[in-house]
């Protein structure tokens, strides 16, 4: 009787062990998961632009953004658990930085103080966004791109609810390896070259009713990115 006793509480100390080895312990070394792992490579900087052309910059460390909204206006958030796209927040949740993709947002005690944000330039990445205007020359990745006149401009205006949003098609010379051409763009459409793919992801301003956009008012915004 008293061996047997003796087996089973060996037994009980074993299977206490195995599960605490197995179950206690691996909860307090628990990894994160993959989506808290940040996507951007450590004390890379981003700029951001959003609607009312306003813009913003952040610098990624590991599990960090530091934002910066301004000259004096600097914070640093930590990563957070996000259901969609990557969230950094204070601890008081004042505020918060989500993305995903090219995308962003800054909230401020819940209101979002910059909206509709693109990504305009990253240090070191393989896309770049650059900014152009009528007849201005811009560079980037051995691609030359000059708007030269908007051929069609039929967005949704901003104080008006529409079936369809409409798109911008714009005139502009491109110049790359292959040669010289004249290319028209449309909102959102890639353009292949034979290294780059090309796409006008943004222009501003927003349309508003009643008002025309006179041509050296416009902003374009071309993705850049080799194949």
């Amino acid at each position: 009787m008293k061996i047997l006793m003796g087996v089973l509480i060996t037994l009980a100390v074993i299977g206490g062990a195995f599960y605490y080895i197995n179950y206690v312990e691996k909860d307090e070394t628990y990894e994160s998961p993959t989506d808290l792992k940040t996507a951007y490579s450590p004390t890379s900087r981003a700029t951001y632009i959003c609607s009312e052309n306003k813009t913003f910059s952040v610098t990624f460390s590991e599990r960090q953004a530091e934002v910066s909204l301004g000259s004096d206006a600097k914070f640093t958030l930590e990563q957070m658990v996000s259901a969609s796209g990557t969230n950094y927040s204070n601890d008081s949740d004042a505020l918060v930085f989500w993305t995903k993709g090219e995308e962003a947002f800054v909230e401020q005690d819940g209101k979002q103080t910059y909206s509709e944000c693109l990504l305009l330039t990253t240090s070191g990445g393989e896309i770049e966004i650059v900014e152009a205007s009528i007849d201005k020359k811009i560079t980037s990745k051995g691609v030359s791109i000059t708007p030269l006149a908007v051929l069609e401009e039929s967005r949704c205006p901003i104080d008006v609810v529409c079936i369809q949003a409409g798109t911008v098609r714009l005139r502009a010379n491109l110049s790359s390896g292959a040669g010289e051409v004249d290319q028209v763009f449309k909102l959102n459409q890639k353009i292949t070259t034979e290294a780059e793919e090309i796409t006008l992801v943004r222009v501003l301003p927003a349309t508003q009713s009643g008002k025309k956009i006179q041509p050296a008012d416009y902003l374009f915004y071309f993705e850049v990115k080799k194949r």
